[in-house]
């Protein structure tokens, strides 16, 4: 029996009974996962066989039709199979012309529907373009169901042509909200389309043109979140506060605007109540750090909100004079925000902003061995030899700390030296905490390295070296308060030498390699 065969060759070394036992005392899961694991249509088919349930027969169909195994297919669609994996089959598939998609759609018990039309769902976030055209074909289908989730699904996944597929369902226009309009492709294709009053304040017209039909808009809480979040200009938004247009509406639909002077404007607006939310965040972005730090000052922005994260948006985003008058306030705890603070840290090491990280360092309550010692690790990893140095000087910094997802000791000498980047695995070499957790062949090799600086600097200097010293052709620059006609004050301490015959730098390269390797 051929089963029998292939499980003995997977089961060996074992009698013949002994595979006949071990057949017989294997679950349908164990032998269906047996099947799939060595891609053996012959032990799923011996599976089904064993009058199976609805969910294994399933699990043996949605195998089959991912090989695009027509014979297994056909043989599995004999037996009872839950409606759901039939669905879970045919996501598998990637070319919805093949025989074995057919076989499937044909089946009677195949319901495009199910669950919610969770196949459309499953389809879009996925990004099968051509089963989700081929769904919304079908009458049984609602691509709008459950609040619109296929579209939501696309637009999260970014699969923009099954979003713009999407939209040609009135079903789907007809349930879009505020939330799924922000979308950029959203957005795209209302504009395009003329769909709502929006497209038609938009498309397309002069800047003039969108400015006075924006205007004509009566609600100012609605001419604001238009100036806001579509149009981008500060005296559309200057003129909705004008008319009496409430600014905190529209402080957490904030995220996509560049333009700072709109921030600005909401920002310093009386009417407006500032915590750390959005509208502070995006401040904080765009460098509106002499606004926020007025704020503060007058105590209409409390810096010590939700654990002080005022503090780890600037270091961030690199916003040093905020920094440091943040650091200042009694109201900020570095403290309380330990990890996030850490985080914050490693992203100026990572940008190479070492100005700022001498900022944080200087500041006792900043914990730099925070969040597994993560700093002198991406310090480490990205080169920064200032940072590196600047942790080391600070006892908390342990720079022999393991990386916590491979539980590897030693992660910052091991990621410079997988970066080349050699004079910080030459500055973390001579640290006792690094040498007590290699090993000696470990430490050897990371000495090698670092001979290869000083062999590499030897060269560098003997080619420099070799390379002829001729004198002028031209006379050199008079030097202020010199007399034309007497030699350069520079010049008299610097004569011009012969040169011996040079060497190439290829010659010299080898010289010092034969001594480095002696």
């Amino acid at each position: 029996m051929i089963v029998k065969e292939q499980l003995g060759d997977i089961l060996k070394p074992k009698s013949q009974d002994e595979i006949e036992d071990a057949i017989k005392n294997m679950s349908d899961k164990e032998l269906v996962n047996l099947g799939i694991e060595n891609k053996s249509s012959d032990i799923l088919t011996f599976a089904l066989d064993r009058d199976m349930t609805p969910k294994m027969n399933g699990e043996v169909l949605k195998w089959a039709a991912e090989a695009g195994d027509i014979n297994l297919v056909k043989r599995t669609l004999r037996e009872d199979i839950h409606p759901g994996k039939i669905l879970a089959a045919l996501v598998k598939i990637k070319d919805i012309r093949a025989q074995v998609f057919e076989l499937i759609v044909a089946d009677d018990r195949f319901d495009p529907s199910y669950l919610n039309d969770r196949l459309i769902r499953w389809s879009a976030s996925n990004g099968h373009s051509e089963l989700v055209n081929m769904l919304m074909q079908d009458n049984r289908v609602d691509p709008s169901a459950i609040n619109n989730a296929a579209l939501e699904g696309a637009i999260v996944y970014e699969h923009n042509d099954i979003v713009r597929m999407l939209l040609r369902d009135s079903r789907v226009r007809e349930k879009l909200d505020d939330r799924m309009k922000s979308f950029e492709v959203v957005q795209k294709y209302i504009n395009e389309n003329q769909m709502g009053g929006l497209g038609n304040i938009l498309k397309p017209k002069s800047q003039d043109e969108v400015k006075q039909a924006a205007l004509e808009i009566k609600d100012p809480d609605e001419l604001l979140r238009i100036a806001v979040t579509k149009i981008g200009d500060e005296s559309i938004v200057e003129e909705a506060i004008k008319r009496g247009a409430d600014p905190n509406k529209i402080s957490s639909d904030v995220q996509k605007v560049k333009n700072p002077k709109i921030i600005e404007i909401l920002l310093t607006n009386p009417q407006t109540k500032i915590s750390a939310n959005s509208l502070v965040y995006k401040a904080a972005k765009l460098g509106l750090e002499d606004q926020l730090i007025n704020l503060v000052k007058k105590d209409k922005l409390n810096p010590g909100q939700k654990n002080s994260i005022l503090l780890v948006w600037a270091v961030g985003f690199g916003r040093e004079k905020l920094v440091e008058h943040l650091l200042k306030d009694k109201r900020v705890d570095p403290g309380t925000e330990k990890e996030s603070i850490a985080e914050a840290l490693s992203i100026a090491i990572a940008r190479g902003n070492n100005n700022l990280v001498d900022i944080l360092l200087k500041d006792d309550r900043i914990d730099p061995s925070a969040d597994y010692n993560r700093p002198i690790k991406v310090a480490a990893q990205f080169g920064n030899l200032n940072a590196v140095k600047s942790l080391l000087a600070d006892k908390r910094v342990d720079p022999s700390a393991a990386d916590q997802s491979a539980e590897q000791e030693n992660f910052a000498i091991n990621t410079a030296a997988e970066n080349d980047h050699l004079e910080v695995v030459e500055v973390l070499l001579k640290d006792d905490r690094v040498k007590k957790k290699l090993s000696l062949p470990e430490i050897k090799k990371f000495e090698d390295m670092v001979k290869k600086i000083v062999r590499e600097s030897l060269i560098d200097e003997e080619v420099a070296m070799a390379e002829p010293r001729t004198k002028p052709t031209t006379k050199p620059d008079v030097k202020p308060g010199t007399k034309p006609g007497r030699p350069s004050p520079i010049r008299r301490d610097r004569p011009s030498v012969t040169p011996r015959p040079k060497a190439t730098a290829e010659d010299v390269a080898k010289k010092f390699l034969k001594l480095i390797e002696k």
